[in-house]
């Protein structure tokens, strides 16, 4: 793969943001500072580089204005799903089909709705509630709704399976409370509780072997405190009764295959599953990732990985992966921190850092929302305290390797309360109609563009963004020039100036992903799909 990794005596290149539209390219995006400036003038509409179309007028109250680590919005395709919130005691999740504007409505959760997400491969939507309930169903193309699976996390009189035994607490509540007393900083600051106490929910973004697969696998993760339960939802199905509307955990783990749990010592922050549903990598707050072998009824530990150059832990984690076009997975990935500000490219052989990106400011914003979008072309900064989505451009060079090519800043005049990119697509701009031009409606522009598709809410609505930006000029840079430990950074604005970028660390092992099933990072194929049966080298 050649020699990619991010040299000490790298100069930085940086860039000013203040309102504007235009885009910013980076000369060779290998250590970038984006600096938020404040605008000049108050905004009275969105970029003139947004097109939106209202799907449901719905004003929700105001416990859901507040940004939380909570997931508020899903989509998959031409569906999307959000929660709806009545008052303290009634939570709802609204299923929407964008194009027919079809849509649904799914009641009777046990307790608040904390997190949402589809399947990439099917129409299937799992809820999670505050109490680990887990509610999966089925989404026809009429947007009716088939409940699936619901796993209960609670016995018939409500109480929590998994308590701890002398005190009775949960143990999610436990390792948030032990966390927050050995690091306060991991206390959210806009919801004043542990940032890592509530549950979340992780999908496989499951890739059959076989183009038209005879079944599919639906298997997904829940993290709790300290803990990680992988639930295989194809076995589960299989062995539940018919008719039985739930079944609970105690009765879940006598199913083979059916749940498997692993135990970390510090809280997760993050999960990602690949692919082929045979490895997996969760985040802590230690700054650790630890690498797992998923078999058909047990989970293995194979390395950890501290990664290099990061001095917080991994809020969020991407292997940038098209699933879509891709052979190879897990040859890349961009680790996030410093709440969604710093951004982190690492090739994942010898986990050597390529690239890094930095986002600072003096306004007192939160937390950035981030997402890579489906084609892992673009990643998404949702900055929801100042209304702007930050389009960062990736750029692949022959290698594969990632850098980022540039950033386009899409100011809105509403807030932001949450939003979901489901399609990126290039746009011919002889034969678009999107336009910036209000005189004749047509476009007159010969820049080459790049059209990002999106579902937003507001306070008062949800709406089909598309967003239009300028692609950056394709760089056809050398392996031995990402390298160049004396690279040139151009003054691309009037503030870039240079500095040292620190010397990276360690990462525990020397090439770590030779632990996992070899399939993984391969691009000459999918491989059989075997798995490690010993425990050597482990």
């Amino acid at each position: 793969m050649g020699d990619l990794q991010l040299v000490t005596d790298q100069l930085v290149e940086k860039h000013s943001l203040n309102g504007s539209d235009g885009l910013v390219a980076f000369t060779t995006g290998k250590d970038v500072v984006v600096t938020i400036e404040a605008e000049s003038s108050p905004r009275h509409r969105d970029s003139s580089r947004v097109q939106s179309t209202m799907l449901s007028d719905y004003k929700w109250d105001g416990t859901q204005l507040r940004p939380t680590s909570d997931r508020l919005l899903s989509v998959a395709g031409s569906f999307l799903a959000y929660r709806l919130s009545h008052d303290s005691s009634i939570e709802a999740v609204r299923v929407l089909e964008r194009v027919s504007r079809q849509r649904s409505l799914i009641k009777g959760f046990r307790d608040a709705i904390v997190d949402l997400s589809w399947s990439r491969t099917t129409n299937m939507l799992a809820v999670l509630d505050a109490s680990s309930n887990l509610y999966v169903y089925h989404v026809t193309e009429e947007c009716g709704i088939e409940k699936h699976v619901n796993l209960r996390w609670e016995d018939e009189d409500g109480c929590e399976l998994l308590k701890a035994p002398s005190t009775g607490a949960t143990l999610a509540n436990l390792d948030a409370q032990e966390e927050e007393k050995e690091n306060p900083s991991s206390r959210n600051s806009t919801t004043g509780g542990p940032a890592y106490s509530r549950p979340r929910l992780f999908w496989c973004p499951y890739v059959p072997e076989d183009e038209e697969p005879t079944e599919h696998l639906n298997m997904l993760a829940i993290t709790r405190g300290r803990s990680v339960h992988i639930i295989n939802l194809s076995v589960l199905k299989c062995a539940m009764r018919d008719g039985a509307e739930y079944i609970d955990l105690a009765g879940a783990r006598e199913i083979e295959g059916a749940v498997m749990t692993e135990q970390l010592e510090h809280p997760i922050t993050t999960l990602c599953m690949s692919p082929d549903a045979t490895a997996m990598a969760v985040g802590d707050t230690s700054g650790q990732v630890s690498f797992f072998i998923i078999e058909v009824a047990s989970v293995k530990f194979a390395h950890n990985w501290r990664p290099a150059m990061m001095t917080s832990p991994v809020k969020d984690l991407f292997f940038l992966d098209n699933v879509d076009q891709g052979d190879a997975f897990w040859r890349f990935c961009m680790a996030v921190d410093e709440e969604g500000r710093q951004l982190y490219l690492y090739e994942c052989e010898n986990w050597s850092c390529i690239g890094r990106l930095r986002v600072e400011s003096s306004m007192k914003n939160g937390r950035f929302m981030v997402q890579v979008d489906p084609t892992a072309r673009y990643v998404l900064l949702t900055d929801i305290d100042g209304a702007n989505l930050f389009c960062i451009a990736l750029d692949y060079h022959a290698s594969g390797a990632p850098s980022f090519a540039a950033i386009t800043q899409i100011g809105f005049y509403h807030p932001i309360m949450a939003a979901c990119a489901f399609d990126v697509k290039d746009v011919d701009p002889h034969t678009s109609d999107f336009s910036f031009d209000d005189d004749d409606g047509h476009s007159t522009t010969e820049k080459a563009e790049t059209m990002i598709s999106l579902i937003s809410i507001t306070p008062r609505s949800v709406l089909h963004v598309a967003v239009t930006v300028d692609k950056p000029e394709k760089r056809d840079c050398p392996l031995s020039e990402l390298a160049s430990p004396r690279a040139t950074i151009g003054m691309v604005s009037s503030s870039a100036e240079t500095s040292a970028t620190q010397p990276p660390s360690e990462s525990t092992h020397t090439n770590p992903m030779e632990l996992l099933p070899p399939h993984i990072m391969h691009a000459s194929g999918r491989g059989s799909g075997a798995r490690m049966e010993d425990e050597e080298g482990l």
